[in-house]
């Protein structure tokens, strides 16, 4: 019984206050739209960790500092476990993924932004 006075307390207000409540509502919308614009992907792996717990993030920036600054992107595969579709490929060794790796390789090396493409592709 008392869920029920709550709910009905809850829908009167909303009824009695649904002007009120949309405004809010565009109200926060509004400034969510703007934090969305605020919102940045690092994909430098360095910045989450410090030089003091991960010996690969000073060995890292040594190597930056004698060679110069790089920052990359990697590109994982993986394969679902689920068979599906004609295709039936359950093995990133596959042929087809090959090819599909080695053609998203030439298509990124075709980028104005991209400076380097390491793939399978560079090795078969």
């Amino acid at each position: 019984m008392e869920i029920e006075s709550l709910l009905e307390k809850t829908s009167g207000f909303c009824v009695r206050h649904a002007g009120k409540i949309f405004l809010l509502a565009v109200i926060i919308t509004a400034v969510m739209l703007f934090g969305i614009t605020q919102i940045e992907l690092q994909t430098d792996i360095s910045n989450f960790l410090s030089e003091s717990t991960s010996p690969v993030i000073k060995l890292d920036k040594e190597v930056s500092n004698k060679f110069g600054e790089d920052s990359g992107v990697m590109i994982l595969v993986k394969i679902s476990d689920e068979k599906s579709g004609k295709e039936n490929i359950n093995d990133i060794r596959d042929i087809k993924v090959i090819k599909a790796i080695t053609e998203l390789t030439k298509k990124l090396r075709t980028e104005d932004n991209v400076k380097d493409v390491r793939g399978i592709g560079n090795f078969l």
